[in-house]
């Protein structure tokens, strides 16, 4: 089941999609839901599960995709570790580089995730009726590494694949990650890092200097952005 959420994009996407998977759109494999306002990538991911009817949920962005080679491996991963309730695999780029550093596979605790995060760009694959106790945070429009927070404090189960399941496209000017990106979303960058403070206890003093350190630059630049308006 393939579902589509239109971030209320004026690119033609739906029509597009409409004219070329007419076959799967009426065989029900394809669903397409246009938002009447734009959400973001977090929106328009909360909105999409309650449109699923499958046990685990699969986000992909629209400029990356599946490698065919990893499917067998990708799927029977899921299947035999159905204990855990959020997945995460790997991610490699268009020249074939893995994406963040090497890492035997295993469960991932909430001071790892905390403290390291996961090795590199990662693929989440989550059981929905998981989601629904925590869903990403709407107006982060990102940072959805909270809610794998939140999921682990409240004893949800994590592990980390070795399977690469997910070709990222790292070279966009568009990604939330980029320098024109991140002074963009300053304020929502301080809002996620206070969030992250309610983990305290399971931080190192590196980790904790380093989100205080954080909040003060993305206040900085928050500040400045609203005084050149």
């Amino acid at each position: 089941e393939v579902i589509i959420i239109d971030d209320n994009s004026e690119d033609g996407t739906e029509a597009y999609l409409e004219e070329k998977y007419q076959n799967e759109i009426i065989d029900n494999k394809l669903k397409i839901f246009k938002l009447n306002k734009n959400l973001g990538v977090t929106g328009a991911k909360n909105n999409g599960i309650f449109h699923a009817s499958g046990e685990w949920l699969v986000f992909m962005d629209s400029d990356d995709y599946f490698p065919s080679e990893s499917s067998v491996d990708f799927i029977k991963e899921i299947q035999d570790n159905q204990h855990y309730d959020l997945l995460f695999f790997r991610c490699r780029n268009e020249n074939g580089k893995l994406i963040g550093f090497p890492r035997i596979k295993g469960e991932i605790t909430l001071k790892e995730l905390l403290n390291n995060g996961t090795p590199g760009e990662c693929l989440p694959v989550i059981k929905k009726e998981a989601f629904k106790q925590a869903l990403y945070k709407e107006y982060l429009r990102g940072g959805e590494a909270i809610t794998y927070l939140e999921m682990l404090s409240k004893g949800k189960k994590a592990y980390i694949s070795e399977v690469v399941a997910r070709v990222y496209d790292d070279t966009g000017d568009d990604r939330l990650c980029t320098k024109a990106q991140l002074k963009k979303r300053s304020k929502q960058l301080v809002a996620f890092n206070i969030l992250k403070l309610k983990f305290i206890r399971h931080m190192t003093p590196k980790t904790l200097f380093g989100i205080l350190g954080r909040i003060s630059y993305y206040s900085y630049i928050s500040i400045t952005n609203l005084s050149k308006k």
